[in-house]
């Protein structure tokens, strides 16, 4: 049943090309569209990490260490 096509006139034309248009330039909007993606993405990380909190780069190793030790005592 979900084979059925509903047969139209091929004077009727969508102005938008119908169900198998395909532009001219598909290549070009492709690279656009993924290049738009991979910049949302990097914009997205930058931003997720300036938000992000590292002890280890306030802290030295030294009182990094003497923390674990006495974490693991208890």
């Amino acid at each position: 049943m979900s084979g059925h096509h509903i047969h139209t006139p091929s004077y009727i034309k969508p102005p938008t090309g119908g169900w198998n248009f395909t532009p001219a330039n598909w290549k070009q909007n492709t690279v656009l569209v993924l290049v738009g993606f991979t910049a949302c993405c990097v914009g997205l990380y930058k931003l997720g990490e300036a938000g992000s909190y590292n002890p280890k780069l306030k802290y030295k190793e030294e009182e990094l260490s003497r923390w674990n030790q006495s974490a693991k005592k208890n």
